[in-house]
């Protein structure tokens, strides 16, 4: 089990993890955070994608 005060991060790829964990140190919120680990998931794994 893993526990935070102040926030986490997981994603498949470390790159997104790193970027969304990056909003939340900048003071974003978990949606913000959540917006930008998919973003950054697009172009790490583009083929893991797509609009439906």
């Amino acid at each position: 089990m893993s526990m935070s005060n102040n926030g986490m991060v997981t994603t498949p790829h470390y790159l997104a993890s790193q970027a969304a964990l990056e909003i939340l140190h900048q003071g974003g919120n978990a949606i913000e955070a959540a917006i930008t680990a998919a973003s950054t998931l697009t172009v790490v794994y583009p083929q893991m994608n797509s609009i439906g």
